[in-house]
């Protein structure tokens, strides 16, 4: 019966325990946060266009590659709205984090979530940037 019990116990808790540490997510989260503001000023104020997700790599790597090295084991995502930019990293197909650089705040933390949040774009700028 004690054998059953501690069974069921060590069950429970390695099947409660996230798969993301918080002391590895929050200091990432704040470097994301930084890479996010980053590239939305790059859209909104390069001397040179920038529209697409091919083009804002380009330019991330040209000028701030020590920056993305932080992410290169995850896939990391632009999507550009107008003059605005959502940045998306995902671990596979789960999204970790989630921000639109147009603000001081973060919008996603999808990891803390009790379940898996699927690798797409969620967040429209026209509701969070002013």
């Amino acid at each position: 019966m004690r054998l059953i019990s501690l069974f069921f116990i060590l069950t429970l808790v390695t099947g409660c325990a996230g798969k993301y540490e918080p002391d590895e997510m929050y200091p990432m989260a704040s470097k994301f946060k930084d890479l996010s503001q980053l590239i939305d000023g790059l859209v909104k104020f390069s001397n040179t266009p920038i529209t697409t997700e091919s083009q804002a790599r380009r330019q991330l790597q040209a000028e701030y590659p020590e920056q993305l090295k932080e992410f290169r084991d995850y896939d990391l995502r632009i999507d550009i709205q107008g003059k605005n930019t959502v940045l998306l990293l995902c671990d596979g197909n789960t999204a970790l984090f989630e921000d639109a650089g147009c603000n001081g705040s973060f919008e996603y933390h999808h990891w803390k979530k009790n379940y898996s949040q699927a690798c797409e774009f969620t967040i429209n700028t026209s509701k969070v940037c002013k």
